[in-house]
């Protein structure tokens, strides 16, 4: 009986000196914390004569606090491309249309009172629509992801900035994306 009590004696005191010197907004990423995400996507797409297509993208995370320096998060992404048509403007079809899953972890590169950034490497999972002219594909692939973001305690709300690059595997010309996203953690 002495063991268990110390034992959660202990836990106890781990838990209020974790969460008692931060300010208490700083001390809700260390915990379980759901957010979500909007910003544009720039998909790399092999063939030439087509613009640079702009896509849509938005999400939500949840982040794991493990220590005070290193966090790991889960998110779900969606990114809708529009036809912006080709360089030569004929009325070529042009879809490149992915969802995701993904998992990174963290690592605290520099803290300040208000602000936090992040390097965050990680592993995903892709569905991928894509479309040149006539040729479909529709896929999943898994891919690598590296990211960096920044975390700014407010007063009432946590907001970041994220950007992230993705390299699918698969189809061969191993498609690329950057995204660049703003939201809030709540």
């Amino acid at each position: 009986m002495k063991k268990k009590s110390v034992v959660l004696i202990f836990l106890l005191l781990c838990f209020f000196s974790r969460t008692s010197y931060a300010d208490p907004f700083r001390s809700k990423i260390n915990l379980f914390t759901p957010g979500f995400n909007l910003g544009i996507g720039i998909p790399k797409i092999p063939i030439s004569h087509y613009r640079t297509p702009i896509a849509i993208c938005g999400g939500i995370v949840t982040y794991f606090g493990i220590t005070n320096r290193f966090a790991f998060q889960v998110s779900a992404n969606g990114l809708y491309t529009f036809n912006l048509g080709s360089v030569i403007q004929d009325n070529s079809k042009l879809k490149f249309n992915l969802f995701w899953g993904d998992i990174c972890f963290d690592y605290k590169l520099k803290f300040s009172l208000n602000t936090d950034s992040y390097i965050s490497p990680g592993i995903g999972y892709y569905n991928l629509f894509q479309q040149f002219d006539n040729a479909k594909e529709d896929l999943t692939t898994s891919g690598l992801t590296v990211g960096l973001l920044t975390n700014n305690y407010g007063r009432k709300n946590i907001t970041q900035f994220e950007i992230r690059w993705h390299l699918l595997f698969h189809p061969e010309s191993k498609p690329q994306v950057l995204t660049i996203k703003f939201g809030f953690l709540l």
